[in-house]
């Protein structure tokens, strides 16, 4: 049995008569918060449309007065103007003077009346003001020759030095009253024109005004006060303008916003809001339109009743709170009757609660029967203790099933064994199969490397050789674009390769000084002759402080080459920049390196931009004309991509059609020091010896060993030819061998100074034919160099086993043999020498 404490520790969430009254209690809550909310917006509809009414009230009365007010001025000019004698024109200015003295000492509202001519020259006007001016180029008097005009309030102008101010040292604001003056035949001979003292409205509109009430009902007569001193309730009227010309002084001549037409603005709502001012408050705002005259022409005003929100609401939120409170109460009566009815009901679910429990912790128990019940009761409860009692019993019997059962499970969970031993013995073969294709793929793309470039070294070194001996070619000009033809399908190759290896993951990154500004000037140099072809400008902006770094050289310069090399391409005029800054320092505490960008901006086509998405795709370019139009196989920019993220940086792009383009690599690189700063000894070049070492290689090994042996191993007729014709034009002797055992026969057979071994020969490779030569006693100390089309970097490996020294690629580069050759003999050049002297 379960102590006390330990019950009213479980109470909470395992007594039904808890939640049943939280959750009554809870729902009674809800329906007081929602029912205070509804009475809150019932009573803000009926405050706001009531704000309304009295605004519009109070427009259409104080629109009615001002305009018979301002009707009355307009009528006793007009009156002025049609007297025989003005009419007529004949009247004398200083009897009109007098006349509109007299106007003038009725209406002391008007600060100056005055008579105009056609020409808008001020003819006789009170007190002589302004007389003689000519005020033609007014609005007023423009309207005024065509019909009675009623402006807005402006500044007094020309009249402020003859005119009273008012406390604050101001002068008056007037509003202009102007009516045409016409004779006898129909035609405008001049404007009567009166100036209305703006503070005379003001004052008839704080008359009307003064007892507004947002919420008064439409049956209060508007004379009636309404209004006590504590409703801060603010009149307005705004101009057509959208200036406040009459109301709260700190408002005065500011522009307010109001969504009315004719004025661009919406920070006031046309129908009754509560909405921030500018003050930071809330108001009840309201607004109605007038019109100041009986024009339908007119313009239009608009009067602006507003009341603080705090006592406009006051009642609304009163009434809320009150339905809340209400609400409430009722929620906690309604919960505790909640809970005396949950008692009752929870009482025989706790008695067969407990049956249970003691059931299930293995007490010998009877569960009462359906006609006999919990405490007699033959209701739902002695239902649910028969459905017990018979699911006590099924139990049983399931238990019983189960134990008979436990060997078919054993046996079927040994059969689901073998299953899954099958099924990974598959997923193995599948796997195995995966990584066959794989490697058939590599192979693939080795064996294609090999059957191009063997055909396309012998294209390029005739081309050279033609090129060397113009007279025996009878069209340079084709050979040029054999030769640029083949530079291409090269370069093709190359690219198809990278990304092979870079998609294999074997392509190894280089971590070794060097100096940025050299690796720059070659990036430009690479590109110069096209650029100069194209008359487009190579500009270099280098801005790092640093010159030497630590990273992969040969991988950036690949980076900026194929950068640059499309930026000339896709430009035909203007200029190709590369650019070289700072990106971030490198933090020594940290451990991070520096990172560096290099920028290449061009003026070219540009790219368009729902194609910028797809230039780093293999074998794609920005459209489909590209290729035909410049050339290219679309494969530079995926490795240049590659290649940077490789180095751990990033590139991205900015471009637009017709504009150029801009790509920018960003690479974390570590600062290094030059070799002087590090303490180490410079090697300087040697002086040179004679006149000899001066030259290109080809002369210098032409001079240096001249009648050297050559042992070329290659099964290849053309690259036989190409080969010994490269080798005899810088003077050495070439022995030929087609197959790896007659290079090995031809090398015991006579003394070879230097061997190029081809790897691919029929019968016997290279490979195992440099094995055998280096088993000979002779054979340990010439140099073997490799040459052959393949260019992966196992069969790189596999000759530095069979014990090659250096490898060269087909096709074969003029630029990289000499140079080779020449290094390789120097090193050899004791043996070289002697059997140049004994043959001698």
């Amino acid at each position: 049995m379960r102590t006390t404490g330990q019950h009213w520790l479980t109470w909470p969430r395992r007594s039904v008569r808890v939640r049943f009254a939280l959750v009554m209690g809870l729902s009674g809550l809800l329906f007081a918060v929602l029912l205070a909310w509804l009475v809150e917006q019932n009573q803000l509809r009926q405050l706001e449309a009531a704000a309304g009414n009295a605004a519009r009230r109070e427009a259409q009365f104080l629109g009615r007065s001002l305009s018979l007010a301002l009707s009355e001025r307009l009528a006793r000019i007009h009156r002025v103007g049609a007297l025989p004698e003005v009419s007529s024109g004949l009247i004398e200015p200083g009897r009109l003077r007098i006349l509109l003295e007299q106007t003038l000492t009725h209406h002391p509202e008007l600060s100056w009346i005055a008579y105009l001519n056609q020409q808008g020259q001020v003819i006789s006007a009170t007190g002589a003001l302004l007389e003689g001016e000519n005020l033609g180029d007014h609005p007023w008097f423009q309207q005024a020759l065509r019909q009675p005009y009623i402006g807005s309030p402006q500044g007094a102008g020309l009249l402020a030095p003859y005119l009273p101010r008012d406390s604050h040292g101001q002068p008056p604001q007037l509003l202009e009253l102007a009516v045409p003056v016409i004779d006898y035949d129909g035609q405008t001979i001049g404007v009567v024109v009166a100036k209305l003292d703006w503070a005379w409205i003001r004052g008839v509109h704080q008359a009307l005004t003064r007892d507004v009430d947002l919420r008064a009902d439409s049956s209060v007569p508007p004379a009636t006060p309404r209004t006590p001193p504590d409703k801060q309730v603010d009149s307005m009227l705004i101009s057509p303008e959208g200036l406040v010309v009459i109301g709260p002084e700190g408002l005065v001549n500011t522009p307010v916003a109001l969504s009315l037409p004719g004025i661009e603005t919406d920070s006031i709502p046309k129908e009754p809001a509560v909405i921030p001012w500018d003050d930071g408050r809330h108001y009840l705002t309201a607004t109605a339109t007038l019109k100041l005259a009986d024009d339908p022409d007119a313009p239009n005003w608009t009067l602006v009743v507003r009341e603080p929100a705090d006592t406009a609401l006051r009642t609304a939120h009163t009434l809320s709170e009150r339905a809340l409170m209400v609400g409430m109460a009722a929620a906690l009566i309604f919960m505790a009757l909640s809970w005396l009815l949950a008692t009752h009901v929870s009482r025989p679910l706790r008695q067969l609660a407990e049956t249970a429990r003691r059931r299930r912790e293995g007490e010998a128990v009877s569960f009462p029967l359906a006609d006999q019940g919990l405490n007699g009761a033959r209701d739902e409860v002695g239902e649910l203790a028969h459905s017990l009692y018979e699911l006590d019993g099924s139990l049983q019997a399931q238990m019983r099933t189960l134990t008979t059962t436990s060997e078919e499970l054993q046996r079927y969970r040994d059969h689901l064994e073998e299953l899954i031993a099958e099924r990974t013995e598959e997923l193995r073969l599948a796997r195995d199969k995966a990584d066959a294709a794989n490697r058939a793929k590599s192979a693939f793309l080795a064996n294609m490397s090999h059957e191009i470039r063997t055909p396309m070294n012998a294209i390029i070194g005739l081309c050279y050789l033609l090129r060397r001996e113009p007279g025996h070619a009878e069209n340079p000009q084709r050979l040029d674009a054999m030769d640029a033809a083949a530079q291409h399908l090269l370069g093709v190759i190359n690219d198809i390769l990278d990304l092979s290896r870079i998609e294999s993951g074997k392509l190894s990154l280089e971590e070794i000084d060097f100096r940025i500004p050299e690796l720059l000037q070659r990036g430009l140099q690479m590109v110069g002759d096209k650029a100069s072809q194209k008359g487009l400008r190579l500009r270099l902006d280098n801005r790092l402080q640093l010159d030497w770094w630590r990273g992969d050289p040969t991988r950036l310069s690949q980076v900026l080459i194929n950068l640059l090399s499309n930026a000339v391409k896709f430009t035909e005029q203007g200029e190709v920049t590369l650019e070289a800054f700072l990106a971030q320092p490198a933090d020594a505490t940290q451990g991070r390196p520096a990172r560096v960008s290099l920028t290449v901006r061009d003026t070219g086509v540009g790219i368009p931009a729902d194609k910028l998405g797809h230039i780093f795709r293999p074998f794609e370019q920005a459209d489909n004309s590209t290729t035909r139009r410049f050339g290219g196989s679309g494969l530079g920019l995926a490795i240049t991509r590659d290649l940077v993220e490789q180095m751990g940086g990033e590139i991205t792009v900015q471009s637009a059609e017709g504009k150029g383009s801009t790509f920018v690599v960003t690479l974390p690189l570590l600062p290094a020091l030059s070799p002087a700063v590090q303490g180490l000894t410079a090697v300087a070049p040697a002086p040179a010896a004679s006149a000899v070492q001066a030259t290109e290689p080809e002369a210098t090994l032409r001079q240096r060993h001249p009648g050297a042996t050559v042992l070329l191993a290659e099964d290849n007729p053309v690259n036989q030819m190409l080969a010994s014709e490269l080798l005899n034009l810088a003077g050495l002797q070439v022995v030929l061998a087609q197959t790896g055992e007659e290079a090995v026969a031809a090398f015991q057979r006579e003394p070879i100074d230097l061997v190029l071994m081809d790897v691919h020969m029929p019968e016997m490779d290279g490979l195992e034919a440099t094995r055998r030569i280096r088993g000979t006693p002779q054979g340990r100390r010439v140099p073997i160099l490799a040459m052959t089309a393949s260019v992966m970097q196992e069969e790189r490996q596999a000759c530095e086993e069979a014990g090659m020294d250096e490898h060269l690629n087909k096709p074969i580069d003029v630029a990289v043999l000499y140079p080779t050759l020449l290094k390789w003999l120097d090193a050899s050049a004791p043996s070289s020498q002697r059997r140049t002297a004994s043959v001698g």
